[in-house]
């Protein structure tokens, strides 16, 4: 069995997503020639934007070419067209304007839905502005990752090293975009859920969008945590029985021969022969809940595998 070569030293990491793999992240277009036109109808909420002639040669609207031409604002009073202000620096080198397309195009496309008029064109649009926003945020973490590690990684077969140091060049460049984790002092709703499972959840909530999080809590059913030695799983929905304490409850006994009678019992005679009696007992009280229920390996004994599965 040949081994595929290892990379050379200071080659970006990506995979099929990797700066050599992808188109350029410059000149990249969002949407089509015509959507802008439709865009414009639709914030000024025109009832069927699709009813509106496309640009035509003599007026073939705004151009999408480059990042420096975009939606423009025009004045009521039909001033020459306002250009909105540039949108603020952001580090690692990302294009804001190329994010904010993003913002805007995701929008426009929701208001749309909502309104019940379902139209390819927005959802189009706003589907080609998240791929060029998800493709040039794919080429920041990899130019990022070349800056912090030149002469790349060791030339064996093991990626850990490799992995790591995408993995956090991913998170740093994501939360300098987005806010990421829970809130300082709050916790993950799970119900009747193991503790190493629950310290584990917590700890990789950091991992994921605050917006997600916040969206995730108190959902119906809620989420339950369990640590297993088997393999792990998610299960949007299950029944299962927690044990809500003791109750003392009255049990009548009853023998066939008086040497199973306890001492210091009064027992009674019955008209067959047997023997019976009552007391009282204490028996275990269960509940039958609902439940997400999440499964993962145990931290203690797998932790690499059971931190990638949370």
């Amino acid at each position: 069995m040949q081994h595929q070569p290892r990379r050379p030293a200071g080659t970006p990491v990506g995979g099929q997503f990797a700066p050599t793999n992808r188109p350029e992240v410059v000149g990249l277009e969002l949407v089509d020639e015509d959507f802008f036109d439709l865009i414009d109808e639709t914030e000024r909420g025109t009832d069927d934007p699709m009813q509106h002639p496309v640009p035509g040669p003599d007026h073939p609207g705004p151009s999408v070419r480059g990042h420096q031409h975009r939606l423009t604002v025009t004045d009521p009073d039909n001033d020459p067209p306002v250009a909105p202000e540039p949108p603020a620096a952001l580090p690692f080198g990302l294009d804001p304007l190329v994010l904010d397309d993003a913002r805007r195009l995701v929008a426009v496309a929701r208001t749309v839905a909502e309104g019940q008029r379902i139209d390819p064109a927005t959802w189009s649009a706003a589907e080609s502005a998240v791929t060029a926003a998800g493709r040039h945020l794919a080429a920041v973490i990899d130019s990022e990752i070349c800056r912090r590690h030149p002469h790349g990684f060791p030339g064996d077969l093991d990626y850990r090293d490799e992995i790591a140091a995408s993995r956090e060049a991913t998170l740093e460049v994501l939360a300098s975009i987005r806010s990421l984790g829970l809130p300082a002092g709050e916790q993950l709703e799970l119900v009747d859920s193991q503790k190493p499972a629950v310290t584990l959840l917590n700890e990789v909530a950091g991992r994921f969008p605050s917006a997600w999080l916040a969206a995730s809590q108190g959902k119906d059913p809620p989420l339950r945590a369990r640590v297993s030695p088997h393999r792990a799983h998610y299960v949007p929905s299950r029944s299962y029985f927690v044990d809500e304490g003791t109750q003392l409850r009255e049990v009548r006994y009853i023998v066939h021969d008086s040497r199973y009678v306890p001492k210091g019992v009064e027992a009674e005679r019955t008209s067959l022969g047997s023997w019976t009696w009552t007391a009282m007992e204490p028996r275990r009280v269960r509940a039958q809940r609902r439940s997400a229920e999440l499964t993962v390996p145990s931290p203690k004994t797998r932790p690499a595998e059971a931190r990638a599965t949370a």
